[in-house]
């Protein structure tokens, strides 16, 4: 957390659903987000150059927590036509909380002579291979109760990641409106170069997601 990088403000989109202003308890001009978007960088050894993007927010499409790797093109092609399209790039996609497991969608070489490659898709779902187990909460409270520190956060690393949002928390980006039930305002779409893989267990890991 103390590598990352000073947030810029053009690297955060904070959001509002329509509809967030007529909720019960909620002040008539309230500029309080339900959504933002950001992209990070952690200025060391491992990570210089890499960028990261979160997204969270309230009123979408759907509810999952996701972390999505997606792999570098190498300087040279092997499996590509030189007049033909870019393979995709090979993605690794963790999925968290309700129906956890790991999807990976790897570059394969097609069938034939000619040197191309077509995405494989790999799926793990850990309650079928690894068997059911507590829920989050059952997890924390049997933590709690054996003093086992392992799965909170230290005050060190809450401290240090509120220092890394207060330039954004004392002077706030501008608030974008977004419909319920999307993927957010448009312009937390245009941060990311190539759009969000989409989420959600059933998705496609190159699909991009429904803006409908």
């Amino acid at each position: 957390m103390a590598a990352v990088r000073d947030l810029d403000p053009h690297d955060v989109i904070r959001g509002q659903y329509v509809g967030y202003l007529q909720e019960d308890g909620v002040a008539e001009h309230s500029d309080t987000e339900t959504f933002v978007a950001m992209r990070l960088f952690i200025d060391n050894w491992r990570w210089a150059g890499v960028p990261f993007y979160l997204r969270t927010g309230k009123k979408l499409a759907e509810t999952t927590m996701e972390a999505v790797i997606e792999f570098k093109q190498p300087p040279r092609l092997l499996f590509s036509k030189s007049s033909g399209s870019k393979p995709l790039p090979n993605i690794v996609r963790f999925r968290l909380g309700r129906l956890d497991g790991v999807d990976i969608s790897l570059q394969a070489k097609a069938p034939g002579s000619e040197l191309v490659t077509n995405p494989v898709d790999l799926t793990v779902e850990f309650a079928a291979a690894l068997g059911e187990r507590k829920e989050a909460y059952e997890r924390l409270l049997d933590a709690a109760l054996q003093g086992d520190h392992f799965r909170f956060t230290r005050i060190d690393a809450v401290l240090q990641s509120w220092q890394v949002l207060d330039p954004v928390l004392k002077s706030p980006t501008k608030l974008h409106p977004y419909f319920a039930h999307g993927w957010g305002p448009d312009e937390a779409l245009e941060l990311v170069p190539g759009g969000w893989n989409n989420v959600g267990a059933e998705a496609s890991l190159h699909k991009p997601p429904n803006q409908d």
